[in-house]
């Protein structure tokens, strides 16, 4: 995204990533571009500086959303937007299949545990962002079609493995329900949802 936003704005304009380590950034060399190791949580951004302020899937990790859309919202100009980007796992609760819809929820629920969140609270995201005093508040909502062996199955299914330990030591799954669910998303002829991704836009008054 950064990268994109980089094009988007030319040599004119100027993007600032944030996060609280910067590794997965330090390849982006632009001319335009500037990287700023910073925490959102407890600390506030410059004071309506920016056009525009977007996060994609950073919210539903953090014990307290609601203070750093104020932060973000806080750091645009008058007539500034905001665009969020967050997951909501409702679709895998409609599968036929109820060892995938109980996989999925272990494995979205131990990703967040340490914060205390959860991953079906996205569509809370519109009233959050129109609660925000903002113009113009939007959203829309799009989700996957699962097949098992495609990138989005092995994606989760590798996430699974290198979080298998946390799963059973939180008793999300029985270690034998696991491997069912992992030989599951191999399975060609397995077809379900996946997660859906809200985004929800509004514009600070001028």
């Amino acid at each position: 995204m950064a990268a994109w936003l980089c094009e988007q704005v030319g040599r004119t304009g100027s993007v600032v990533a944030t996060d609280t380590n910067g590794q997965f950034l330090a390849y982006l060399k632009r001319s335009n571009f500037e990287f700023m190791v910073h925490d959102i949580t407890s600390e506030s951004l410059p004071e309506g500086s920016f056009d525009f302020a977007h996060a994609r899937a950073v919210l539903h990790h953090l014990a307290e959303p609601e203070r750093a859309i104020w932060r973000m919202v806080s750091a645009l100009r008058p007539g500034g937007w905001l665009l969020l980007e967050e997951p909501d796992f409702f679709p895998v609760l409609t599968s036929s299949s109820t060892l995938y819809s109980e996989f999925m929820t272990a494995l979205s629920g131990t990703i967040v545990k340490a914060s205390g969140r959860d991953c079906f609270w996205a569509r809370e995201l519109p009233g959050l962002v129109a609660g925000m005093g903002l113009n113009q508040v939007g959203g829309e909502g799009d989700f996957a079609v699962l097949q098992g062996g495609s990138p989005t199955a092995e994606f989760f299914r590798l996430t699974a493995e290198q979080m298998r330990d946390r799963i059973l030591a939180f008793g999300a799954l029985t270690e034998e329900r696991l491997d069912q669910a992992i030989a599951l998303l191999k399975d060609a002829s397995f077809w379900t949802f996946a997660d859906a991704i809200v985004a929800v836009w509004g514009q600070r008054p001028a």
